[in-house]
């Protein structure tokens, strides 16, 4: 069985044609995916830097907090160091009253 003319001609010229034309096309298809990827990739670069921005943040607020509840605390212990000078200072001041009641009344000649 022969092969028409046009079939039989083609020949080695017909097989790098098609291959040319594979290779050609497989290359332009691995680009598309590649260039996908390339866009998914700088998604997740772009998530992964956000992220990291948010978490420094997040380091940074914290800190913050951590130095406004101590300065908080130590204003308290301060108030309440206070607060126990003045309850001694009273106490000191009313000992001192009844005592000078108790002189003024019994004088001493």
């Amino acid at each position: 069985m022969q092969l028409p003319e046009e079939l039989a001609g083609s020949g080695l010229g017909g097989w790098l044609g098609a291959l040319a034309a594979t290779i050609i096309g497989g290359g332009l298809m691995l680009r598309r995916w590649l260039s996908r990827d390339s866009v998914e990739r700088a998604g997740d670069e772009a998530r992964v830097e956000v992220i990291d921005m948010l978490t420094t943040q997040l380091a940074a607020a914290n800190a913050r907090a951590d130095m406004f509840a101590k300065e908080r605390n130590d204003a308290y212990r301060e108030v309440a160091d206070l607060r126990e000078k003045i309850a001694r200072l009273e106490t000191q001041m009313g000992y001192m009253q009844a005592k000078l009641e108790r002189l003024d009344a019994n004088p001493h000649p």
